[in-house]
């Protein structure tokens, strides 16, 4: 967890547009428990979905549903590698919904 004054270099650098709907696609996504563990896991390093599976709880197939979602919402970055899809949090965009929320201040 990013500490006041990194969170302070985030939201400062972050794009204040983010509109409602966007807001409102990301705090779904986020909604989900089981994603927020998978952002945790992604948050700084690429991983691909069978390493993200075997590092919690979930299903192959559980995690690939959730990654689908996350990545649909912009908080996931997708990268190939040879066989391998990698996945990594999008800082800009929980940047963005930082800001968001230090705008109805």
């Amino acid at each position: 967890m990013p500490t006041g004054s990194e969170l302070e270099e985030i939201v400062g650098s972050a794009d204040p547009s983010c509109t409602l709907p966007e807001v409102q696609t990301v705090l779904r996504a986020l909604a989900e428990p089981n994603r927020l563990e998978i952002l945790r896991l992604v948050r700084r390093r690429k991983l691909p979905a069978g390493q993200i599976a075997s590092q919690s709880h979930l299903t192959r197939t559980s995690v690939s549903e959730h990654l689908h979602i996350m990545e649909t919402s912009g908080l996931l970055s997708r990268r190939r590698q040879g066989s391998l899809r990698l996945y990594r949090a999008r800082p800009e965009r929980i940047a963005a919904l930082w800001a968001f929320f230090a705008s109805l201040r």
